[in-house]
């Protein structure tokens, strides 16, 4: 591109850059976090408060709570203690990371900092693995800038985008064959467990020309690989007495709903790929058709052009001998597309594997729908360079269907989404979370640990809450219960919550006679 490209380009992706954090900033405004976003910022607040490094955590998975002599197990998912500490087991270690890191900078910021941040590395990630693939790193940004990822990918617990984040870094370094491939893929399986999907990709280093080079680079990739991942492994011993703690419970949690996988479940994740991946699969059909017009009108110039001379030219035979060779060449592709079709290839098993079983799952279409852009872009070079008239302005007339997408959205969808994430176990913003925290503010309850069916919205506002599965035979006898209808688990001690025993105003609080008022 030129000096003039290069300025339009940048204008188009600050564009997008200030629709998408205009967007996020809106709803997150007026939501606030919801639950699993809450579950990940409350452990990274835990991070950064002094007591959880003064705290003795289990040696096993359970916390056991003494009273009266009698023990108690809790906590299989969440370890919550009365000083504030807040650790969710099962969420993966780099987001909570990154929060504690601006919640130094800024408390009352942290979360639009973090936005703002979690952008602005996107668009980084995408120059980088642009150049190395040789693409328009605008038509990357447009795509990857667009409704479906900002919904599904930043506001329900932006692990998502993170890990696309990190799954860019390491399709660029694949590019270029480099061994830290291997430290790129461990931080997307530390940002959202499911990328370890990716692990494989690890194989593409090998080259059969040079045999000792790739395997040495092999083995310096898996060491890489475990030498980042190590740090949580070593966390999770240390404090649990079994590395894979987190990686087994949150396995365990995904497969609560449904461990099967079954012919159906399989037609039930692949009937969802039109519509997480109708952005980019156009562009691709586009990109098809176009070029099957033009072989068309080249293989029609050329029988008239061999009619007229009633001759077997060379370039008709050199046409032959590329038909005949078309099935070979899929075997021997670019290396490019190698990349990207095998990253393509494992975002469908990981997606098809865990779309039956998790809430929520379209957005868990991140890496299959990031893999797909990538590949979109790569055929738009091809369309350009076959077009040059009129390849210039692909990028722009791409970017320009993103900024229209956008305007669409924050005009028509913000309500939707707004309502799909408090459908989704209610926000922090829910006004009937902020009826209980203020009534349990200004009553003898102030201060006091309670048991909850909604606990990260009430441990978010400083009321340590523990959850109601897993405290139940302490909780029906000495804890203040706080039951909520319409948000979180309609369910309490494996007992479905009778929502006629709940009042108007949403919300009940039982309070045993003999209650301990457990304070920090």
């Amino acid at each position: 591109m030129n000096f003039k490209q290069n300025k339009i380009s940048i204008v188009l992706i600050l564009a997008l850059f200030m629709l998408s954090i205009l967007i996020i900033l809106t709803i997150y405004n007026k939501v606030g976090l919801g639950w699993d976003f809450t579950d990940i910022y409350l452990t990274g607040k835990s991070l950064v408060t002094p007591a959880f490094y003064q705290q003795s955590l289990p040696l096993n998975n359970t916390y056991i709570v003494s009273y009266n002599g009698n023990l108690y197990r809790y906590g299989s998912y969440f370890f919550i203690t009365p000083s504030h500490i807040y650790l969710s087991l099962v969420r993966e270690p780099l987001v909570p990371v990154f929060l504690a890191l601006f919640l130094l900078i800024s408390h009352a910021y942290a979360m639009q900092i973090y936005f703002i941040f979690l952008l602005i590395l996107l668009i980084l990630s995408s120059f980088y693995v642009s150049k190395k693939l040789g693409i328009n790193p605008l038509i990357l940004v447009s795509l990857l800038l667009a409704p479906y990822l900002l919904q599904w990918t930043v506001l329900y617990t932006s692990q998502e985008m993170l890990s696309i984040v990190f799954a860019l870094i390491a399709i660029g370094l694949l590019a270029k064959k480099s061994p830290f491939v291997g430290i790129a893929l461990a931080l997307v399986g530390l940002t959202k467990y499911p990328g370890l999907i990716l692990f494989p990709l690890i194989l593409l280093l090998f080259e059969r020309n040079n045999v000792k080079k790739s395997i040495i680079k092999l083995f310096e990739a898996v060491a890489f690989f475990f030498v980042t991942t190590l740090p949580w492994l070593l966390f999770n011993f240390m404090y649990f007495s079994n590395p894979l703690l987190s990686y087994e419970l949150s396995l365990s949690e995904a497969l609560s709903n449904n461990g099967a996988v079954s012919i159906f479940n399989i037609f039930n994740a692949l009937d969802q790929f039109p519509a997480i991946l109708t952005y980019p699969l156009l562009i691709i059909a586009g990109c098809l058709i176009i070029k099957l017009i033009r072989v068309n009108v080249k293989n029609r110039k050329n029988a008239v052009l061999n009619k007229m001379t009633n001759s077997f030219t060379t370039e008709h035979l050199e046409n032959r001998t590329t038909k005949s060779g078309a099935i070979s060449r899929i075997f021997l592709l670019d290396y490019k597309y190698k990349i990207i079709l095998s990253f393509i290839f494992l975002s469908s098993i990981g997606f098809i594997l865990v779309y039956n079983n998790v809430g929520a799952p379209e957005r868990f279409g991140y890496l299959l729908y990031a893999s797909v852009a990538l590949l979109s872009t790569l055929m738009l070079k091809s369309i350009t360079n076959e077009f040059s008239a009129i390849g210039k302005f692909i990028p722009y007339f791409i970017s320009g269907l993103s900024i229209i997408s956008l305007i669409f959205m924050y005009f028509f969808s913000l309500p939707a989404i707004e309502q799909t994430i408090i459908n989704f176990e209610g926000s922090v913003n829910n006004a009937t979370i902020l009826n209980a925290v203020a009534y349990l503010n200004h009553t003898n309850l102030a201060g006091c640990s309670v048991v909850s069916n909604a606990q990260p919205f009430l441990n978010y506002y400083n009321i340590t809450a523990y959850d109601s599965a897993t405290l139940c035979s302490l909780a029906e006898s000495h804890y203040p219960i706080v039951l909520f209808k319409d948000i979180g688990p309609a369910i309490y001690c494996n007992y479905p919550i009778n929502s006629n025993a709940i009042p108007s105003s949403g919300y009940v609080i039982a309070v045993p006679a003999n209650y301990i008022c457990q304070r920090s």
